[in-house]
């Protein structure tokens, strides 16, 4: 885990720094559905989305520059570019998994909200 948040950079210590701010609500509104808590869950997670776009492209974009000036005249330099782009895409790894398992959360609470008791 450690290598995998240095490959990912900045970008990921903002995705998980809103990734662990979103688990809370999120296991409160499996437990207690309520349309306030739906509401900063859905904000908190449009945040995550663009968070995870803006790193990824940042990522892409220090790959590229930094590729070509340590890079750009050796016979691999592909394999450079093409690690670099992989660990370019670990903060979409690490953000959209973080996402499914909080709208897997909202899933069952608005599960739970909608359920009719059986007699």
């Amino acid at each position: 885990m450690p290598m995998f948040i240095r490959q990912g950079g900045w970008p990921m210590l903002l995705v998980l720094a809103i990734g662990v701010a979103m688990l809370y609500p999120a296991v409160r509104y499996m437990l207690t559905a309520t349309a306030a808590r739906q509401l900063l869950l859905e904000r908190l997670t449009k945040a995550m989305r663009y968070t995870v776009i803006g790193g990824v492209a940042a990522n892409l974009s220090a790959t590229a520059f930094n590729s070509v000036d340590r890079a750009g005249d050796k016979p691999d330099f592909h394999l450079y570019l093409v690690y670099g782009i992989g660990e370019s895409l670990t903060v979409a790894l690490a953000g959209y998994t973080i996402l499914g398992v909080v709208w897997l959360m909202i899933a069952v609470g608005t599960r739970r909200a909608t359920q009719t008791p059986v007699d």
